[in-house]
């Protein structure tokens, strides 16, 4: 090693050579280099000096890029890239130029020119690149020509600087370059300077780096740098041009294609971005950036998974790269792993304390989970690191609206906007806020604050449009719409929103094309899919509508959300198992979601599992207690249940939550008008048409309370104001068919209802009012077709059942009634109306225990319901217990006082019990209660007419027929009216008419047979009660009266036959015993006769007449005392008979007990003078014989 002071005066400088020359020469610090190197004339001199100025190239680098540290950063990497570029670039040359080095003084010379160019960088003061690149070779080469001859002394001494050249290059390589790549893609894309500053600095970079390949052709990293300067001016096309030119030099180098994969995702050309990222992964398999970069596509995907296992990659390669933490934060947070999401933040600020973003994004994941002060209190930190950073402003003042902190809010968002007031991107932040605040007048100010800051960004035309669409400005918002796509016609999102538009506009053919846009430019974003398959929904095309969601679904598998929306599909359809099933896949992906736990509640309480449906409400209710809807679907539930109380209390807790919600007013509304609480139910209805006019719900509600108060006119208005605002509820076309059905205004009834069906299909409550109408009009056929249709809809509702049953009992197909009544029971245990029409088929079958029995499980089910009380009453009246009876009837009264059905019953009990006058009362009050009933008024014209008042009978029958030309039974009374008066053949005609109308009542025909006998036309009249028969063959009824007429004929032997039928028939009925008795008695079979009146007794004890016959039996067979007993049990029942007096006194007679016996006769004269037997008597006991025979 030699040491060599500086040859300038007053300099102490020395420098050290590591060689052996000790060759005479003057040397120089690098301070005097210069001027000594210019005027020198001693080659020597050349060769030595520059050995020091290799070495003060690398402080001078040093010294310039500390100098810029606080300046521009990005544009010191970019200087220092250039100059690494160059240096490698002379380093290649000077070892090619060793190898070739000889006595050739051309070579060395050429030598001498780089070293000439390394040694002038002494002089750099801006940019190293660029002084370095406009020195001329010229001047080198002649200066080296003339200060330089080659000996062969020198070569050594020249191999020696050589090696010291190649010496700090490379050391200065190793230190300032290792980590150059991943620096350099991320500062260059990211540079942080103002606008006026920007575009000037990045073109001069973008030039040193042309010049460099001007220079050196094969440069791919010159070819990489531009690439990134490009991508950060948005020009991805050429900077992927760039990037393949990097390539094509240096095919191995992962950078390049690391880098060209970010332009291409940046062109949405993913596929290829992948493949660029893993070929960098191929050359080098712990390029942590590349795997990043995969992870980020997978991110913008949606496929949050993927993109943690690549962010996972990133970080096994480089545990120390706070960026790859908060990229996979920021996916975890989407899947919902806000915990482990949290924990990567927190790491990312452990490696960088100082890093604000980071902070940032954890205030971000607090803000998604709704924890707003949290998410403040993050920001702050944000802001504390970084005060200077708009966006952490943005997001506090996001956070601090949620908190209804508004002021506040209002000044971090104004403080954002006074650190850049050209930040077109915050204006278009505050517009969302206002958006979101539905305050869109003031939002559209603050897009077009944004527009006109930047009026090339396409994002603010569509969100623009967004805001006018909602302001109903929407010929403005499709402009904005059309702008965004001429500025970028790929666009998706403007095409999306125009569908959302022609949606809207239910225009739903145009939405699918406009959807179908958006999906051609983006195919893998789920939204456009979920809503072309609303449109689709509308048009009715629901397979294709299920395909937009699997494909939803293949873009994300773990896509809860559109689980839920199949879910929601197969719901809509009443497919409610497979909804169920999809909810429960929504459920799996993310069991923290209140709304999943909510909507498979609702399909399992229409599936009757109620239980369960509570079991999901209730979870959805402990996830977010504030969530005002699975209070609301508790509350239907429970209305469902009939519990209306509970089902109130829970729409109360809806409406705490939510008190501007229309539909929480309007199903409370609802459940109140069950509780009899009509004006408050009203007060809620109101309530919520207030909130909301445009909804017809509430219209509908008031409709069904006038309807339940029988008001139809208003009740059809109401429903009427609901069609006008959503004429595509069937509902509410049934609800007002039904009401018009009430008005007898049945075509325009089936009208709704056919419209009903027209807009649901699958509505099988449409086809189940449609049976009802045909049911009202005693087209039983038509109305069975119609609930078969209901059924085949809907198989699991009992109502449909029921009434289907209730009509194949009106065919006389009972057995088949009796199935669908039995399956409706089935479905719903609690069908109380199931079980009172089972009573009504036991009732009209004569089976009035069965009756009685499923009556009350009607009653059971539901108490407060007074037609069951009012059928169970008649048919305990039926059985005789005639006391329980009126308790029923009563009972039903108490419940519904304007229940005209229940005093009509009350009146046939005082009417069999003739209490006639009682009757009429109760006819009375049926008649005032419903005056449109033909019934009441025949069975008060019956009452009447047993009053004797058959003018006024006649009256009633007369308004009967009015009222209902087709009353078969008022023609039949009319008849009994004028058979009572003798009137035979006009009695005849008037049963005619009743058989007219009604071919199939085996009564009438037995009342004409009546007439006939009377009218002494007996084959007729036989061939009439036969008819009745034929009809009926259980109608025991008829039996005995075919048996009075053989009876009548001394036909006895026939007549037994006929009274043994009726008995069979219906065994519990004493008088078939009586009449049987009595022909028996007249064939001399008396002992046979005997035990017909007994069992007569047995079974009506108070029947006086049977107690007589059996007396006048026993006084024939001369068993007087037996026969006197007898007697007394009749004149007991009844003390007013003289015939029972008579023939006791008769058998007192014959005891010679003739004083008693003259009590008897004159005991029936009394009763009744014209008592032929009790004067026989008396003269009898008076042995006036020519008195006696006066009588005989």
């Amino acid at each position: 090693m030699s040491t060599f002071r500086c040859c300038e005066s007053n300099c102490d400088g020395e420098i050290e050579l590591s060689c052996n020359c000790t060759s005479p020469a003057t040397y120089f610090c690098k301070e005097h280099v210069v001027n000594h190197i210019e005027h020198s004339d001693n080659p020597h001199n050349i060769i030595k000096i520059l050995v020091e100025p290799a070495e003060g190239t690398k402080e001078a680098i040093l010294g310039f890029l500390e100098e810029e540290k606080s300046k521009l950063e990005e544009m010191r990497a970019n200087a220092m890239a250039s100059f690494t570029q160059t240096l490698c670039s002379y380093k290649n040359i000077h070892e090619q130029v060793l190898k070739e080095i000889d006595s050739d003084s051309e070579k060395i010379a050429s030598y001498i020119e780089k070293i000439w160019k390394a040694q002038k960088l002494l002089k750099m003061e801006k940019d190293p690149a660029l002084n370095l690149l406009s020195l001329q070779s010229n001047e080198a080469v002649e200066k080296a020509k003339k200060f330089f001859t080659v000996s062969s002394n020198n070569i050594g001494l020249f191999c020696e600087i050589g090696k010291q050249i190649d010496a700090i290059i490379k050391s200065f390589l190793k230190e300032k370059s290792k980590d150059f790549p991943d620096e350099m893609s991320t500062k260059l894309k990211n540079i942080d300077m103002n606008d006026e500053n920007k575009e000037d600095m990045l073109q001069q970079v973008l030039n040193k780096y042309k010049e460099a390949i001007k220079i050196d052709p094969n440069n791919s990293d010159a070819y990489n740098s531009i690439g990134l300067i490009l991508s950060n001016e948005n020009r991805y096309e050429e900077a992927v041009e760039h990037y393949n030119d990097a390539i094509r030099i240096n095919p191995n180098k992962a950078l390049y294609y690391s880098n060209k994969g970010a332009a291409l995702d940046k062109l949405g050309r993913r596929e290829e971005a992948l493949e660029c990222y893993k070929e960098a992964i191929r050359i080098d398999p712990n390029d942590a950036s590349a795997y990043n970069q995969i992870g980020d596509i997978f991110y913008n995907e949606e496929r949050y998974e993927e993109a943690v296992k690549h962010y996972n990659d990133a970080i096994r390669i480089n545990p120390n790269k706070a960026l790859y933490y908060s990229n996979k934060g920021a996916a975890l947070s989407l899947l919902g792993k806000r915990e482990e999401a949290l924990e990567c933040l927190q790491e990312a600020i452990r490696i960088d304390p100082n890093d604000a973003s980071q902070y940032n994004g954890i205030g971000l994941i607090f803000y998604n989970e709704n924890r707003y002060e949290e998410a403040v209190k993050h920001y702050n930190d944000a802001i504390r690191i970084n005060p200077n950073k708009a966006l952490y402003y943005s997001n506090k003042g996001t956070a601090l609206d949620k908190l209804g902190r508004r002021e506040e809010a209002l000044e971090c968002l104004q403080e954002a906007i006074r650190i850049d007031p050209n930040n077109d991107s915050q204006y278009n932040g505050i517009g969302d806020i206002f958006y979101n605040e539905k305050r869109y007048e003031e939002a559209v100010k603050h897009y077009n604050d944004a527009i006109r800051i930047n009026p090339n960004c396409a994002s603010y035309y569509s969100n623009k449009g967004v805001a006018l669409d909602e302001l109903g400005r929407k010929e403005e918002a499709l402009e904005c719409y059309k702008e965004a796509i001429k500025i970028d016609p790929n666009d998706a999102s403007a095409y999306n929103q125009i569908g959302d538009i022609f949606y809207n506009e239910k225009r739903y053919e145009e939405a699918v094309k406009h959807y179908n846009d958006a999906i051609r430019i983006n195919p893998n974003k789920a939204l456009y899919y979920s809503n072309k398959r609303a449109a689709l929904y509308e048009l009715g095309r629901r397979e294709e509508a299920l395909k937009c969601y699997k494909e939803v679904i293949r873009i994300n598998s773990n896509n809860a959300s559109a689980y839920n929306e199949i879910g929601v599909i197969f719901y809509n359809e009443k497919r409610y198992e497979e909804g169920v099933k999809h909810y429960n896949d929504a459920i799996r992906i993310n069991p923290n979601k209140a709304l999943f736990f909510k909507n498979k509640g609702a399909a399992l309480d229409k599936l009757g599992r109620r239980e369960e449906a509570l079991e999901c409400l209730q979870e959805a209710i402990r996830i977010d207690p504030n969530n005002a809807s699975p209070y609301n679907e508790i509350g239907v539930i429970f209305y469902n249940e009939k519990r209306y109380a509970e089902a109130v209390i829970h729409y109360n807790d809806a409406i705490r939550i939510n008190p501007n919600c229309a539909l929480y007013y309007s199903n409370k509304g609802a459940a109140l008008d069950k509780l009899g609480r009509r004006e408050k139910a009203l007060e809620c209805l109101q309530e919520a048409i207030r909130i909301d006019p445009n909804n017809a719900s509430p219209y509908n509600e008031i409709g069904v309370i006038l309807y339940n108060e029988k008001r139809y006119e208003e009740a059809v208005k109401h429903y009427n104001d609901a069609i006008r605002i959503n004429p595509s509820k069937a509902l509410y076309y049934l609800n007002k068919g039904d009401a018009l059905d009430e008005l007898g205004r049945g075509e325009e009834a089936l009208e709704c209802l056919q419209e009903a069906i027209r807009i649901d299909l699958n509505d099988g409550s449409a086809y189940n009012q449609l049976g009802d109408i045909f049911y009202n009009e005693n087209r039983y056929e038509e109305a069975v077709k119609h609930y078969n249709d209901a059924i085949r809809i809907n198989p699991n509702k009992a109502l449909y059942y029921s009434n289907k049953g209730y009509v194949l009992d009106k065919l006389g197909r009972r057995e088949e009634a009796l199935e669908c009544l039995q399956e409706a029971i089935r479905i719903d245990p609690n069908d109380a109306s199931a079980y009172n029409e089972i009573g009504d088929i036991f009732y009209n079958e004569k089976r009035y225990r069965e009756a009685v029995k499923h009556y009350n499980d009607a009653n059971r089910i539901n108490p407060n319901c007074a037609s069951y009380y009012s059928n169970k009453g008649a048919a305990l009246d039926k059985l005789g217990r005639r006391e329980e009876a009126l308790e029923c009837y009563k009972e039903a009264i108490r419940i519904d006082p304007n229940d005209a059905s229940a005093y009509n019953q009350i009146g046939d009990i005082f009417y069999n019990k003739k209490r006639y006058k009682e009757a009429v009362k109760h006819y009375k009050d049926a008649i005032r209660f419903n005056p449109n009933k033909a019934l009441y008024y025949s069975n008060k014209g019956a009452a009447l007419s047993l009053l004797g008042k058959r003018e006024e009978a006649l009256e009633c029958y007369k308004e009967g027929i009015r009222i209902d030309s087709n009353d078969a039974s008022a023609y039949n009374q009319i008849g009994g009216i004028f058979y009572n008066e003798k009137r035979y053949e006009e009695a005849v005609k008037h049963y005619n008419d009743a058989i007219r109308i009604n071919p199939n009542k085996a009564l009438y025909y037995s009342n004409k047979g009546a007439a006939l006998r009377e009218l002494g036309r007996r084959e007729e009249a036989l061939e009439c009660l036969q008819e009745a028969i034929r009809i009926d063959p259980n109608d025991a009824y008829q039996c005995n009266k075919i048996g009075d007429i053989f009876y009548n004929e001394n036909r006895y032997e026939e007549a037994i036959k006929y009274f043994s039928d009726a008995i069979r028939i219906n065994p519990n009925c004493a008088s078939y015993y009586s009449n049987k008795g009595d022909a028996l008695d007249e064939l001399g079979r008396r002992e046979e006769a005997l035990e017909c009146y007994k069992e007569a007794i047995r079974i009506d004890p108070n029947d006086a007449e049977t107690y007589n016959k059996i007396g006048d039996i026993f006084y024939n067979e001369e068993r007087y005392e037996e026969a006197v007993k007898h007697y007394n049990d009749a004149i007991r029942i009844i003390p007013n008979c003289a015939l029972y007096y008579s023939n006791k006194g008769a058998a007192l007679y014959e005891l010679g007990r003739r004083e008693e016996a003259l009590e008897c006769y004159k005991e029936a004269i009394r009763i009744d003078p014209n008592t032929a037997n009790a004067h026989k008597g008396i003269a009898l006991i008076s042995k006036n014989e020519k008195c006696a025979l006066l009588f005989k």
